[in-house]
């Protein structure tokens, strides 16, 4: 009886917990990830994007699978951070969708500027590095950081 009750027990905390679905097998980019999900909507939900969403109807707002994120050590620091966009029309500008990555910091994240948009969600973090960063490769080029943010 207990091991049947310990087997329910455990596929119950199984099902609730979340699940990390990979957008392809050629792309670190995950789905249902909440934490980035929250962290995404913070800094990238500016004040207009915010009361465009409000007078969106519900339906037609982002929904939990249009955040894709990926966590990495970009900077060796022992810290994971996030790299991240949003698949979805309302952010979709000629073809391509924004790039977020958020720095892990002591307690909150810096979020790098003025980082290239994507037309592609084929996103990988590579091994090598530049001025202490990993190379990310996406949509068939190597973004590489500069100091200040990724180009």
């Amino acid at each position: 009886m207990r091991v049947i009750i310990s087997i329910v027990l455990l596929s119950s905390v199984l099902a609730c917990a979340p699940a990390n679905h990979r957008f392809s097998p050629q792309s670190d980019f995950y789905y249902d990830r909440i934490h980035h999900h929250t962290l995404i909507e913070r800094y990238a939900y500016t004040q207009s994007v915010k009361i465009q969403l409000s007078l969106t109807p519900e339906l037609l707002r982002p929904q939990e699978s249009d955040f894709l994120s990926a966590g990495a050590d970009l900077n060796n620091d022992g810290r994971e951070d996030v790299i991240a966009t949003i698949n979805h029309r309302k952010f979709r500008e000629d073809g391509t969708y924004p790039l977020y990555i958020y720095v892990k910091n002591d307690y909150s994240y810096d979020v790098l500027k003025d980082l290239p948009r994507i037309s592609s969600f084929n996103m990988q973090v590579l091994e090598t590095a530049t001025l202490g960063y990993k190379d990310i490769k996406v949509d068939n080029r190597v973004l590489k950081y500069n100091g200040k943010t990724y180009e």
